[in-house]
């Protein structure tokens, strides 16, 4: 609930300027049970106090922030939101492109060979390792996409968790979109290795599928891949060991065993809230599996059966959490749950883009 304490109804007074006992109405009004409370708390029979030589008047609106869903220290800098915002954007973005370049374009170039020189898939080895490269950028995107929502300053709890689902959702979307470019260009160059020129408007269109087919299958088994265990399993696996279960364990054996202080003892063993940037996992989840639908269509059912498992890994560990290893919940608003249905329109989109380049490419 926010305050406006106006001089002749033009323009804002500081509080400390009021007097005592009407700057105790004004913080009074800012913790009020609901904002008729507050309206009654300035209503037109408050006298109204002289601040050069005018009479105030207060105004009071109200968003349903509850106290604790208020970032207080963030009020001093809010001038600079847009310039923090965009400073984060073209962070996350550098990130994902040294990732890409660094890391999974020379993974890329020795699967590439590999298949040119032997003409087989990647053998199990080699698929744990691009697991392990998946699952390690799509974390250290998930811990810059934190820090930059809270760099960008913003005042509530619901806006900075927003910020921050779509920055982590389009990260990841970005971050697939590149792999998928840089494992096209060098699929690319082990076909040509290997006698088969195809470019991107033959592949696009689909008018050679003799030429086209190892090419899709490979972009295929690749996606599936990525998705299933690297994004729809282990992320989470990782996330219920390290999180909860191994750090709960070390404590409370730690506070079992060894002579400790009750707060200290409290602080080992007191879970996390909970937040609701769930919603950026099975939004982002259900994307990729619809974008099964540009490559080859025998990886589409095993992705859909690994999106499956993972969600019903993802609700039982959701549900055991939520029982046994969350302090509180604080929902103060429905602007996670709006942006949330927002994204919706990204899986949807790429469902009937999908199925539109395939009923394309079938005629």
């Amino acid at each position: 609930m926010q305050t406006w304490v106006k001089q002749g109804g033009m323009k804002n007074v500081p509080l400390l300027l009021l007097p005592t006992r009407y700057r105790q109405v004004v913080c009074m009004s800012c913790f009020a049970r609901s904002l008729d409370h507050a309206r009654q708390i300035f209503s037109s029979k408050t006298e109204r106090p002289l601040y050069n030589g005018q009479r105030i008047k207060f105004e009071v609106s109200g968003s349903g922030s509850e106290p604790e869903s208020v970032l207080w220290h963030n009020f001093s800098k809010a001038q600079g939101v847009p310039c923090r915002a965009a400073l984060s954007v073209l962070a996350i973005a550098g990130s994902i492109v040294l990732w890409g370049l660094l890391f999974y374009f020379p993974f890329a170039i020795y699967e590439a060979w590999s298949y040119s020189a032997l003409g087989a898939a990647s053998d199990t080895t080699t698929e744990m390792i691009f697991s392990m490269l998946v699952v390690a950028g799509n974390q250290i995107l998930y811990l810059l996409c934190e820090k930059a929502s809270r760099f960008i300053c913003f005042r509530f709890v619901g806006h900075q968790l927003t910020a921050y689902i779509w920055l982590y959702t389009m990260a990841l979307l970005c971050n697939l979109a590149m792999d998928l470019v840089i494992l096209f260009y060098t699929t690319q160059l082990a076909m040509a290795n290997l006698g088969l020129e195809i470019t991107t408007a033959t592949f696009l269109m689909g008018t050679d599928e003799v030429t086209t087919f190892p090419m899709r299958a490979k972009l295929g088994a690749r996606l599936k891949s990525y998705n299933f265990p690297a994004c729809f399993f282990l992320p989470f696996l990782f996330e219920a060991l390290f999180t909860v279960v191994i750090p709960y364990h070390i404590y409370k054996t730690l506070v079992g065993s060894q002579p400790i202080r009750q707060r200290a003892a409290d602080g080992f063993l007191m879970p996390a809230p909970f937040d609701m940037s769930r919603y950026a996992d099975v939004v982002l989840n259900m994307t990729q599996a619809t974008m099964s639908l540009f490559f080859s269509p025998g990886y589409v059912l095993p992705t859909l059966g690994g999106m499956l498992f993972g969600h019903i890994f993802v609700y039982a560990w959701d549900h055991y959490r939520v029982l046994r290893h969350v302090r509180k919940f604080r929902i103060t608003s429905f602007g996670t749950e709006k942006a949330a249905e927002r994204m919706l329109a990204l899986p949807g989109a790429s469902l009937i883009a999908g199925t539109v380049l395939q009923t394309f490419q079938a005629q």
